[in-house]
């Protein structure tokens, strides 16, 4: 968040120097807070709300306003979710909600792990000069490890830059690691050979932020 929020600043300080108009696109309810003078909520193509942005958070009119607020969850308020959760659809013209069953089943852990990542290292070599020569590495990735386990769902989270999706695409050998181990149902990930990676491939998939490449067969 600290790169966000220098962003954020810049943008600021660019619109004050130039008088200029920002249209932000988020889906960051606290940015369009901090952010914007006015706010207009959209709904599946529609723009169902549009109002200034302190009366928006204080007094939505609108049905899914109202909802879409009410998802945000305050600091410490999902602690004890132990699964994602389904938000409630709103159907506009009568405000009521179609709420979806929770998710209420525990990740077996009495069975060893379905993905075990231990001390996983993926640096990217710096070279500079004429010759191309190595002067350093990026550390982007140093010793990472955890495990999951079948129902689980963990978050990898911090600001850009830190790591999370090299070591999202290392662990499918997008990008190789230095060192490390990766195992999927037992089977080594990155000691698997060609056959072998393009099987396991078939059980562990990347969704982009695009999701185009995720479908695009290449």
């Amino acid at each position: 968040m600290t790169i966000q929020g220098q962003i954020l600043d810049l943008i600021k300080t660019l619109q004050a120097e130039n008088n200029t108009a920002v249209l932000f696109i988020t889906h960051d309810m606290g940015v369009v807070a901090e952010t914007a003078d006015h706010t207009l909520v959209m709904f599946r193509g529609d723009a169902v709300e549009c109002a200034p942005t302190p009366g928006l958070f204080s007094a939505p009119r609108q049905p899914y306003t109202r909802a879409l607020l009410a998802s945000v969850p305050a600091a410490g308020e999902m602690a004890a979710v132990s699964a994602p959760c389904r938000f409630p659809s709103v159907d506009l013209q009568t405000g009521e909600t179609r709420r979806y069953p929770p998710e209420t089943a525990l990740p077996d852990r009495s069975q060893p792990p379905l993905l075990s990542v231990k001390n996983l290292v993926t640096r990217f070599p710096v070279k500079r000069g004429f010759f191309n020569q190595l002067t350093g590495h990026i550390h982007a990735v140093e010793n990472v490890s955890f495990d999951l386990w079948p129902g689980e769902t963990l978050s990898l989270v911090g600001e850009s830059g830190c790591g999370k999706s090299t070591t999202g695409r290392s662990l499918i050998r997008m990008i190789q690691a230095q060192s490390g181990d990766v195992t999927l149902n037992g089977y080594s990930v990155l000691q698997a050979d060609r056959a072998q990676q393009k099987r396991l491939r078939q059980d562990m998939q990347m969704i982009f932020r695009i999701p185009l490449p995720a479908s695009t067969r290449g």
